[in-house]
């Protein structure tokens, strides 16, 4: 028997991008490019800094991408060098840009001439090797003409160097918003673009949302036979990624746990909040588990088989990061090598930014305030996916219950954990894993981060705050974190 009565796919039209099938094996180790061995601080002559370098600087943080705070060690290696700034005031500068966990920032080889010429520096002037001296800042002649320039290493990518056209993509789809951003010159028009992404987008919505009664997810749900059904190849790279995960997590990441999440009114259809009793818990949990799922594939395509007819299949916590794969597997196809993509908070990268920079990416702190960051990373190349606890929730009687559901008691997740990120080879891995971990709570999820080797970062919440832990594969893409 096969599903009648839902939405088909017309035969001119295009299928939906497909992603490379993921084969349930252990994942792969994730390991940042190596990186080049870190260039030594530059330094130039320091100038009078209030009549040459302050008018200098005002103007370079006023420039797009740089960031407030960090700084830039530059010194003299002229015996000649008129004004400098204080010894006191650089000590200063100093200690509050650590403290602020501000990074020092260095001046790329390529750029600079282009430095000495707009610091009025002359081509005899070395922007060279002596850079242990510069650290040293007591009472040495040297150090009393030392500057420091407030100003990051984006300054200098996006004030001096040349700078890639960036072209912006920005829509609604899957209950949330979709960005695309592309660094370098676009390969058709970009109207013509945004039509094939919103294409690919509704299609997707078509095949696996909830919230659409004719898709084709919505019509397995509802059949309540027992015969394998046919389903699109993205929906069964899903549900792949979907069964080994859970597996790796004992079920904490469960595709079936909807009931439950619709029991407790953050399904699709939106319930009046009320606490379910135990027995409708009890009762509901008897029909969750992906014991009660198969795929299967052969010639004629993959199949999607239930043997509890009224099993309840959803994608949502996947559906995130499989449309941002789906907007990075279309850059791809049109030789696109600079991209920046997500749906919600998935996001996918791949080659560099407008500055010639990895890409880099904020992790929210786990608050109501919008733009509150905790860390940076740079991608190279990856994905990344959070999920939390901290937006979606109702509270009755002074407690708070979360939307995210543990399947192994039925009620929403009561730990400290509120925040769990991972940065995997694709964004639907990644927004996976991060769901799993999140259901695991701190302590168990770094045993399963450390046994799969994943790129991993917790924040807990704590008495006097929030505290943070992170994996060593995660440490290596880190480039600015905020104390907790």
């Amino acid at each position: 028997m096969v599903l009648t009565g839902c939405m088909t796919r017309p035969s001119e039209q295009q299928p939906p991008a497909q992603i490379e099938p993921v084969q349930p094996s252990q994942p792969e180790v994730v390991t940042p490019p190596a990186g080049q061995p870190m260039p030594t601080p530059p330094k130039i002559q320091t100038l009078n800094w209030e009549g040459s370098v302050g008018p200098l600087v005002a103007q370079m943080r006023q420039a797009s991408g740089v960031a407030p705070g960090s700084i830039l060690l530059v010194d003299s290696v002229k015996n000649n060098t008129n004004g400098s700034l204080p010894v006191a005031k650089a000590t200063a500068v100093i200690y509050d840009a650590l403290a602020n966990g501000n990074a020092f920032a260095l001046v790329p080889r390529e750029q600079v001439a282009v430095a000495k010429q707009t610091l009025g520096l002359s081509a005899e002037d070395s922007l060279g090797s002596r850079t242990k001296e510069s650290f040293s800042m007591s009472h040495s002649p040297l150090a009393r003409r030392v500057c420091l320039i407030l100003v990051s290493l984006a300054v200098y990518n996006t004030a001096m160097a040349d700078r890639r056209p960036l072209t912006s993509l920005e829509g609604k789809t899957m209950g949330t918003f979709y960005s695309v951003k592309i660094s370098g010159d676009l390969p058709e028009d970009k109207a013509h673009l945004q039509q094939e992404i919103d294409a690919l987008l509704e299609q997707a919505n078509n095949d696996i949302s909830t919230y659409r009664e004719n898709s084709i997810l919505s019509c397995f749900n509802r059949y309540q036979g027992s015969d394998p059904q046919p389903i699109p190849g993205g929906m069964a790279d899903i549900i792949l990624v979907a069964q080994r995960i859970g597996r790796a997590t004992d079920n904490a990441m469960d595709i079936t746990v909807g009931p439950l999440v619709n029991l407790w009114g953050f399904g699709p259809q939106k319930q009046p909040v009320t606490i379910p009793t135990q027995e409708q818990i009890d009762d509901t949990r008897q029909r969750v588990g992906l014991q009660h799922l198969t795929l299967t594939s052969n010639s004629k395509g993959e199949w999607l088989q239930k043997d509890l007819p009224s099993l309840y299949v959803d994608l949502s916590t996947l559906g995130e990061g499989y449309g941002a794969d789906v907007l990075a597997q279309l850059m791809t196809r049109k030789g696109i090598t600079n991209y920046l993509v997500s749906v919600g908070g998935a996001i996918s990268s791949r080659g560099v930014n407008g500055q010639g920079m990895p890409w880099r990416v904020a992790i929210q702190k786990p608050t109501d305030k919008e733009n509150a960051v905790q860390a940076a990373v740079d991608l190279q190349g990856y994905s990344i996916s959070t999920s939390g606890s901290y937006r979606n929730y109702f509270e009755q009687d002074g407690k708070r219950y979360s939307h995210v559901i543990d399947p192994s008691t039925g009620h929403p997740i009561n730990h400290t954990l509120v925040s769990a990120t991972v940065i995997a080879k694709t964004a639907l891995e990644a927004d996976g894993w991060d769901t799993g971990l999140m259901v695991l709570g701190t302590e168990k999820a770094l045993k399963v981060a450390e046994q799969h080797e994943l790129a991993v970062y917790l924040i807990t919440k704590t008495d006097n705050g929030f505290e943070t832990v992170m994996t060593p594969q995660f440490k290596a893409f880190l480039q600015q974190e905020a104390k907790p």
